[in-house]
């Protein structure tokens, strides 16, 4: 079984090629600042259409992977997002940067800062993501932003989310956004109406770490020591075999060929496999023992 670009997160970059099968070691190449990374902290990843690699990093603004190493776009280049906490690509190819300082779109090899004479309300931007029409959405604490031609507009929610906080915004195969507040609640956009998807009692209090909507269309929700997907409109538990009694779970991502991986911090990453099996990989398997976001 291969896994084409396992990519993780924590300090500084980790890019494995491939996860072999069970019987051989996987092999991780650490990248650094002396490879280019304009600095160690790395908060976000994005492979782009073209399969090149951006990472976002906590001070140093962004950078490209390539051939012929990283490029960087920070203050040299007008960069304005230098603490980024998101990257995002869309239809045109355009990379979008959520950071602590706004928003920033790296057009080609052109920056682009967003901010308050754009309509953008100041904020830490905690999310990105793309409506139905393909229009660029932004979420920072003042709520909900959607950008028109070169302004943003805020974008009130429906009852009962109005005024609610958001943390999370994802749009799923049917064009539809899928809302998380800062309380961990979900809930379904689709034209006017809202539709609340809670969690099993037992779980309503857990923390959320992170939602995602994989390649297939389906709605996951990873809590610090649980995972759900969705089903006919019902969550379903999976299954996490080989974990800690009390594990961190941090962070969810699929890999395009099945199966998915879950972060847990400094006890490394649960690999679950396009046949169903799981596999747990930490320092035995070359990982660092950083936490891994």
């Amino acid at each position: 079984m291969t896994i084409g670009r396992l990519l993780l997160l924590g300090w500084g970059l980790l890019l494995a090629a491939a996860v072999p099968l069970p019987a051989q070691q996987p092999a991780f190449r650490h990248f650094g600042l002396r490879d280019g990374l304009p600095q160690s902290q790395v908060t976000a990843l994005l492979e782009d259409r073209h399969g090149f690699l951006w990472v976002g990093t906590n001070t140093g603004g962004i950078a490209r992977l390539g051939a012929s190493g990283f490029h960087a776009f920070a203050s040299a280049q007008g960069m304005r997002a230098l603490f980024v906490r998101g990257l995002m690509e869309d239809p045109k190819g355009s990379i979008w940067v959520a950071s602590q300082e706004g928003v920033s779109e790296v057009r080609g090899e052109t920056v682009l800062n967003y901010g308050l004479p754009e309509g953008l309300l100041a904020g830490t931007v905690s999310a990105l993501a793309l409506d139905g029409e393909d229009r660029v959405l932004v979420v920072n604490r003042h709520g909900l932003f959607r950008k028109e031609e070169d302004r943003f507009w805020p974008m009130p929610l429906p009852a009962p989310w109005t005024g609610r906080p958001l943390r999370q915004v994802v749009r799923d195969r049917s064009r539809s956004l899928w809302l998380v507040d800062r309380e961990g609640h979900i809930a379904r956009w689709e034209g006017q109406a809202i539709k609340e998807f809670p969690l099993p009692q037992p779980f309503r209090t857990k923390k959320l770490r992170d939602f995602q909507v994989d390649l297939q269309g389906q709605v996951w929700v990873l809590l610090e020591d649980a995972l759900f997907h969705m089903e006919k409109g019902e969550w379903v538990q999976e299954e996490l075999p080989g974990l800690a009694r009390s594990p961190k779970a941090s962070s969810l991502r699929f890999s395009p060929r099945g199966g998915y991986l879950v972060a847990l911090g400094g006890d490394g990453l649960l690999e679950k496999d396009a046949a169903g099996q799981t596999h747990l990989l930490d320092a035995s398997n070359g990982l660092p023992r950083d936490r891994i976001l």
